[in-house]
């Protein structure tokens, strides 16, 4: 966390706003878990040779991304989980040896979630303090929260020629 606040800074993000959304992101954000969880678990299935219907890998998916959240920001908190989810796609007979194996890989696998969590954060982090700071500007109408408006002064230049090209474009004959 102390290094993503100091990329955060110098990527040009507000203090106020990194300050709170990174922290909040390092806490609740594990979207890399959440798709390290049915990664390992196919994994396990295609070594027992074990099928999964398309059920049972949307219930998998659905699991690992409630899971995700309540995953504690330390390594290998995940594996706990992993025997819930072999469960409900209906291998928990394998659960012992699936963690086993995983546990060997579990160290390389979890840099890769750490690296798309905090990369994840640091967009969010962005994208909210671009949003806010056009949000501020009066003269901007912000669409659907995030959008610049078709009336806004941003774009004036953009919406003259567009309209130019449409005005000039022939009728087609009916």
């Amino acid at each position: 966390l102390p290094r993503s606040l100091q990329v955060a800074d110098k990527a040009g993000v507000r203090r106020s706003i990194y300050q709170f959304i990174l922290p909040l992101g390092s806490a609740i954000n594990m979207d890399g878990t959440a798709l390290g969880f049915p990664i390992m678990v196919a994994l396990i299935a295609q070594l027992n040779d074990v099928e999964l219907n398309f059920g049972t890998v949307i219930v998998v998916m659905i699991l690992s991304v409630v899971i995700s959240v309540g995953t504690a920001p330390i390594p290998n908190a995940g594996m706990v989980y992993l025997t819930m989810l072999f469960t409900a796609a209906g291998m928990g007979d394998l659960a012992g040896e699936g963690i086993a194996t995983l546990f060997v890989l579990d160290w390389f696998v979890d840099r890769i979630e750490t690296a798309v969590n905090v990369t994840s954060d640091q967009f969010v982090a962005k994208i909210i303090d671009e949003v806010s700071l056009n949000a501020e500007k009066k003269h901007v109408k912000i669409v659907c929260g995030c959008c610049l408006g078709p009336n806004s002064n941003i774009n004036s230049e953009y919406d003259q020629a567009a309209t130019s090209i449409k005005n000039s474009e022939p009728e087609a004959d009916v």
